[in-house]
């Protein structure tokens, strides 16, 4: 199961996710595809009904994770985290750890997002 409907071009993401697995070899046959959420919480009002109790691998970034998985849980789902696109720094010192980097930034704007996204979510009860 693919899951998301937010656009690139017009073309929903798991629909681009698709062509992916296809083009590694995955059958038709196996492919289902969610193309109508709009956000995490949506993805899995709209998998539950597909995969019920049965567990299942979510894959999200690192950072998203702990959201994802709360919310998939909330509705009764047992996925199995496979998280990616995990952020690191540099073992070495580098001039860069002297000043605020765009890179860093992100990086923070990006913890920041999750932060409140998940109190957020709880606040109004869904994880």
């Amino acid at each position: 199961m693919l899951s998301e409907g937010t656009t690139i071009d017009n073309v929903p993401v798991a629909e681009v996710m698709g062509r992916a697995m296809r083009a590694l070899g995955v059958e038709e046959k196996n492919i289902v595809l969610e193309t109508k959420s709009r956000d995490t919480e949506e993805s899995a009002q709209f998998v539950q009904p597909i995969v019920g109790r049965d567990r299942f691998i979510l894959v999200t970034s690192a950072s998203h994770m702990k959201r994802a998985e709360a919310l998939f849980r909330k509705l009764g789902m047992d996925p199995i985290a496979a998280p990616t696109d995990y952020e690191s720094s540099s073992q070495s010192l580098r001039l860069s750890d002297f000043y605020p980097t765009a890179g860093e930034l992100r990086k923070t704007d990006l913890a920041l997002h999750e932060y409140f996204g998940l109190v957020w979510a709880k606040l109004r009860g869904k994880i």
